[in-house]
């Protein structure tokens, strides 16, 4: 069974149902506007991606390889590499006994952030 904008009893079972009621009425009644909201919407869907987002992120990108002689002791090395590529690849190569690859220097002082 479809919805029909016109039904009354096809009002008010849910928001979502109201909305696509909503969506047919414009459509049917109101063509402009129809056509307005989706050209609206390829706009907003065919606009690129912002050059300074992708800056800011390749900035805070960082991975770090961590490094310790054993896990009692702490981390007492730490590299970083602007890739996740790249870091795997040195965590595979390591000869520490205790290694793991993190987002954030946990050697870092606060003051540095």
């Amino acid at each position: 069974m479809s919805l029909n904008y016109l039904n009354p009893n096809d009002w008010g079972r849910s928001p979502l149902t109201d909305r696509a009621l909503r969506l047919q009425e414009i459509k049917a009644e109101n063509l402009e506007q129809w056509a307005a909201m989706i050209q609206e919407d390829i706009e907003t869907l065919s606009m690129p991606i912002k050059e300074e987002s992708t800056e800011f992120k390749s900035e805070i990108s960082k991975y770090y390889l961590c490094e310790a002689d054993n896990a009692d002791q702490g981390i007492n090395k730490v590299t970083p590499y602007n890739t996740s590529a790249e870091v795997l690849d040195a965590a595979n190569k390591s000869k520490a006994k205790v290694h793991f690859v993190s987002t954030v220097n946990p050697l870092a002082d606060e003051a540095e952030d």
